[in-house]
């Protein structure tokens, strides 16, 4: 799913909007690379989210991937490499 906020808005600001779907708080691991901001985490479902925040064309553009029955596993590799490409995308 994406979705945009137009403004100003910073993309931390918008990530951190994205974390309150977190299982969590405070469980949201930072991608490097992937965007402006990028995070993975688990939601309640124990699915795993994807979230990268880009600019683009005046305002904010936030992709969140949901991962259906991902893995307990710690961060995969996969995590960056998804989130670059949906940032590349957005």
């Amino acid at each position: 799913m994406v979705t945009a906020i137009k403004g100003e808005v910073a993309p931390g600001s918008a990530l951190a909007v994205a974390e309150q779907n977190c299982l969590s708080e405070g469980q949201a691991q930072p991608l490097a690379g992937a965007g402006e901001a990028a995070m993975w985490c688990r939601n309640e479902d124990l699915d795993t989210l994807v979230v990268t925040v880009k600019r683009s064309h005046g305002e904010v553009r936030i992709a969140h991937l949901t991962l259906a029955g991902s893995p307990m596993a710690a961060n995969i590799p996969g995590y960056a490499s998804l989130a670059r490409l949906l940032g590349g995308r957005l």
